[in-house]
């Protein structure tokens, strides 16, 4: 009865985490910042559910034989993915070799990852995790540019001045080969746990690319045709054959038969070297949710 009231409890929470999100309004500000406030508010209503839930060795009371004792494994092997939204920061410097008429703000964009984890319990609430695999990063720069134009209005043929609005678009798509190690703990005897450790990636300079579009309005008139430049590839920036990141998770396993179990999970990671090689800042914050399923080996 205590599980399922736990169960209940943590669906009001997800319930209320949606709730605040449609009060708020989600376009009003970038999702990874509304992610991580919305995490500091409810890890600790997490935290004090699950703590009510007993739990053995690794968190679950697996019985091999009803005869004969035996041991809880302790070394479990499979796999993971998930996805989550980026945040990117940049400053006046950033990427003005690729646009030198003015600034690209802050960007965001979205994060896929998927690859191969194992786990291996210390003992019962301590465990070591390394991952090996494939992340995949999309990230979005604009930047605009006004320019005051002359021409002549056919209505009273007299020289009048517009607005025209240059609009540019940077997107970056950047793939890399990741490793990670991370420690570990569940909390309050729990099936929840918290991990801390560092990830890093080796970028793959033939699979990165990056693209840049330009947009040209004049605000009350319309145009005779859409003028643009469709997906121009652009080849002055070199992003860093290495990024290091620190990671923050938090995890949630469930059985799911005997000696295998499944734990979603939500973290956190920065970037702490720039994505480019040179001395432009290019930083990127990551909220990223996702699954991990093992299977004792």
């Amino acid at each position: 009865m205590q599980k399922h009231n736990s169960q209940y409890y943590l669906i009001c929470i997800f319930e209320s985490l949606f709730t605040t999100a449609i009060q708020n309004g989600l376009t009003n500000m970038s999702l990874g910042i509304f992610l991580m406030k919305c995490m500091k508010h409810y890890i600790f209503g997490i935290i004090i559910l699950f703590s009510w839930q007993n739990a053995n060795s690794q968190g679950f009371d697996w019985i091999q034989s009803w005869r004969l004792p035996s041991d809880s494994p302790d070394v479990f092997i499979g796999g993971y993915t998930g996805f989550g939204m980026n945040t990117e920061y940049v400053d006046a410097r950033s990427f003005s070799d690729v646009l030198e008429c003015c600034q690209f703000k802050d960007g965001s964009g979205y994060d896929f990852r998927v690859g191969m984890t194992g786990e291996y319990w210390l003992m019962g609430d301590v465990s070591l995790q390394a991952q090996i695999g494939f992340g995949s990063t999309t990230a979005s720069f604009n930047a605009n540019r006004q320019d005051s134009i002359l021409y002549i209005d056919p209505s009273d043929e007299k020289t009048k001045s517009r607005i025209l609005l240059r609009d540019y678009t940077l997107t970056s798509r950047i793939q890399s080969l990741e490793l990670a190690m991370i420690a570990k703990k569940r909390l309050f005897a729990s099936h929840f746990s918290v991990a801390m450790g560092f990830l890093g990636a080796i970028t793959l300079p033939n699979e990165s690319m990056h693209e840049l579009e330009m947009k040209v309005s004049v605000p009350g008139m319309q145009l005779d045709r859409e003028y643009y430049t469709p997906n121009e590839m652009v080849k002055g920036i070199e992003v860093a054959g290495f990024i290091f990141k620190p990671i923050i998770r938090c995890e949630y396993d469930i059985a799911i038969f005997n000696e295998a179990y499944i734990k979603p999970f939500i973290q956190t990671d920065i970037t702490l070297n720039s994505r480019v090689t040179r001395e432009d800042p290019w930083r990127s914050l990551t909220v990223l949710g996702g699954f991990s399923i093992l299977f004792s080996y």
